[in-house]
């Protein structure tokens, strides 16, 4: 995807890790479908809360992901 994203090198605590932003969207590309809460998004990229909150938040900055009510999340738009 060509879309531009705020992240970082991740040494930067600001700026979530660009390898980490890219892991997480292949994972919702090849699996339109899926929705994980945080926790689950943790253990499924190998990432503390922080830098896979921050990845996610930068996801839904950029209209890749949403957050729904029940605090999964998932691609933006239809599945």
């Amino acid at each position: 995807m060509g879309m531009p994203l705020a992240v970082g090198s991740g040494r930067d605590p600001q700026t979530p890790s660009h390898e980490l932003v890219m892991r997480a969207m292949r994972e919702f590309e090849e699996l339109p479908a899926l929705r994980l809460t945080l926790e689950q998004a943790m253990r499924l990229l190998s990432a503390e809360r922080a830098a896979c909150q921050e990845a996610f938040d930068a996801l839904i900055e950029v209209h890749v992901l949403e957050r729904d009510r029940t605090g999964r999340y998932a691609r933006c738009g239809p599945q």
